[in-house]
């Protein structure tokens, strides 16, 4: 080996070894793990239908009635009661998207009502020219469970508070108001040779703190791997329980599909 080749090979070997008393910035640390950027989730517009029941324990309400007797006479009577109730729903609801996707906006399309047939319509101890057992057993005959109050609108907003093993736990507010009436004619004697007619008005308002927990199920889940899809479909289970003013306690159960846009 000729003395120019082993002087230039000697020179390159000193500068690439460290200086004395410095240490190479990287020796003895592990290579950081490099992870690819999380896909988002629930960042679209998210659709869903809920198909439930929902059950109502005990609910306060109003009424007012107006018996017609023979001859045009009319008579007006008011007051409260409380009934339990049964409703079956459908849940069409938006979960907003971007940084707004904690917040889901819906509303219940009830029909149902209370079961008020054996409420009373006359307060208590009030004295009537009628009998008013003939009026309660001709509304209890005329009409059946549910059947005098109207199908309703029952809007809601909710807020993710926690997220369990992909279960969203969320509280919110809902705010219900429904109507009906029970209307026919009865004997307003004892001999029930003569025949008076009724028209009894029931209405409840409710605000009540809204509680529920849904799950989300989808065939083509996307956490193991690839771009999630533009568009995907899937199935939701919800429950939940309300309380509020007018002693109204609401617990719900529903189903349904869903669509991620």
């Amino acid at each position: 080996m000729h003395r120019p080749t082993v002087v230039i090979a000697v020179l390159a070997a000193v500068c690439a070894a460290p200086i004395a008393g410095q240490s190479d910035p990287g020796a003895g640390r592990r290579p950081e793990l490099v992870k690819p950027p999380r896909q988002p989730a629930d960042t679209r517009l998210r659709l869903t239908l809920g198909l439930g029941v929902s059950v109502v324990p005990w609910v306060r309400y109003d009424y007012q009635t107006a018996v017609t007797l023979n001859g045009g006479r009319q008579l007006a009577y008011g007051g409260s009661g409380a009934a339990p109730g049964l409703m079956v729903f459908a849940s069409p609801a938006v979960v907003l998207p971007g940084p707004l996707r904690r917040i889901s906006v819906g509303a219940d399309l009830s029909a149902g009502g209370l079961y008020t047939l054996s409420g009373a319509v006359i307060p208590a101890g009030t004295q009537t020219p009628f009998s008013t057992s003939n009026l309660q057993q001709a509304i209890r005959a005329e009409h059946s469970f549910g059947q005098g109050w109207h199908p309703f609108a029952s809007p809601y907003i909710e807020h993710d508070i926690a997220s369990i093993r992909g279960n969203k736990l969320r509280l919110g507010y809902q705010f219900l108001a429904q109507s009906g009436e029970y209307t026919g004619a009865f004997p307003p004697n004892p001999a029930g040779l003569a025949s008076a007619g009724y028209d009894v008005r029931m209405t409840y308002r409710a605000h009540l703190i809204r509680f529920s927990w849904t799950n989300y199920l989808y065939a083509d889940d996307y956490g193991r791997g690839g771009r999630p899809a533009e568009r995907r479909a899937g199935f939701l289970r919800r429950m939940g329980i309300g309380a509020g003013t007018h002693h109204a306690i609401e617990i719900f159960f529903a189903i349904g599909p869903i669509w991620d846009l």
